[in-house]
C-alpha cells in the first residue's frame, strides 16, 4: 500500500482516498497505515548506518550555522562581550558579528539572547521607525541613530521570523 502513494517517473502515485476506495478501508485506517510504514521505514534507516537514505540525508543532518559561529554565539550566550569573543578566538570584531547574524538567519528566536543584541528601547525605536513590508525597509530611515548596519539586520531578521 505505501509504494502505491509514492510518485515517479511515469508514476503519479494514488492518494489515500484512491487507496482506500480499491481497497475498502476506511480513510482513517489508510491514514494509520501510511504512518505505520513511514515509521517502519524510518526505523530501517536510523538503525543502518548504510542505508541508501540515510546516505542521502547525511548533510540535511548537519547545522546550516557553521562551527566557527557557533562557537561565537555559544561564547556570547556565556555572557562574554563581543571584544573578548574577538581576543579570545582571535577574530575580528566584524567577524563576531557576522556569526551571530548567521545563527539568527538559521536559528530559531528562542536561540539568540535578542535583548541583549538589540535592548529594548532601540527596539522601540525600530519599531517606530522602520514600518511597512521588511523588504522595504531602509537602514537611511534610522542610520541617525547611535547604531550599526549589522543591528538593524539583525532587527530585520527578528522581525521576519516574529511575522
Amino acid at each position: 500500500m505505501f509504494s502505491h502513494l509514492l510518485t515517479g517517473h511515469n508514476t503519479p502515485g494514488y492518494t489515500l482516498s484512491q487507496l482506500a476506495a480499491q481497497t475498502e478501508l476506511s480513510a482513517t485506517t489508510g491514514q494509520l497505515m501510511q504512518t505505520d510504514a513511514l515509521c517502519q521505514l524510518a526505523e530501517q534507516v536510523l538503525e543502518d548506518d548504510q542505508h541508501v537514505l540515510r546516505l542521502l540525508m547525511h548533510d540535511l543532518q548537519q547545522s546550516p550555522v557553521s562551527d566557527s559561529a557557533m562557537a561565537t554565539l555559544t561564547a556570547f550566550q556565556r555572557g562574554q562581550s563581543f571584544d573578548q569573543i574577538s581576543h579570545q578566538r582571535k577574530l575580528k570584531p566584524s567577524t563576531v558579528r557576522e556569526h551571530l547574524l548567521e545563527a539568527a538567519i538559521f536559528l530559531p528566536v528562542s536561540a539568540l539572547p535578542y535583548d541583549r543584541l538589540l535592548p529594548a528601547d532601540l527596539q522601540r525605536t525600530f519599531q517606530t521607525r522602520l514600518t511597512g513590508a521588511i523588504d522595504d525597509w531602509q537602514y537611511d530611515t534610522v542610520s541617525d541613530l547611535d547604531i550599526e548596519f549589522w543591528q538593524f539586520r539583525l532587527y530585520a531578521i527578528l522581525r521576519s521570523k516574529q511575522v
